[in-house]
């Protein structure tokens, strides 16, 4: 039984982030996720270009670390995703799989990272897909 669970777990998780395009609402798609980790602050380093012409849809992102620390996320100088804190150990998702924001063409995501940077580890995976229109 445990087995089985573990196999259905799995089944859900990769399906989140597969390749395949996706339908919803009669809209097809096909998901990408972009990961950053660093081991040191961070100031407006690339986590997301577009490939030429395209825009980016976001609809989460996550934010991990083993100490405290803030993520903020943007489009040139526009804040798309606030400052985020999390703790120590901690995470922080935002996004409903819904569209949170969408850029414009060309337009690439930075990520800048500040916190405690002693033996540290940080994450960033954002999520969604990129569109001509």
């Amino acid at each position: 039984m445990k087995k089985v669970l573990l196999i259905l777990l799995l089944m859900g998780f990769t399906s989140v982030v597969s390749a395949a395009p996706v339908t919803q609402g009669g809209f097809e798609y096909t998901p990408v996720t972009k990961t950053l980790t660093a081991s040191s602050s961070a100031t407006d380093t690339a986590v997301w270009t577009p490939a030429s012409g395209r825009k980016i849809n976001l609809l989460g992102a996550s934010f991990s670390s083993n100490s405290a620390a803030n993520f903020l996320i943007e489009d040139g100088s526009t804040a798309v995703i606030p400052t985020t804190y999390t703790i120590a150990s901690g995470i922080a998702v935002i996004g409903n799989g819904t569209p949170i924001w969408k850029g414009t063409a060309d337009g690439a995501l930075t990520a800048t990272i500040s916190g405690e940077f002693s033996n540290t580890n940080y994450t960033i995976l954002l999520w969604g897909f990129e569109s001509s229109r």
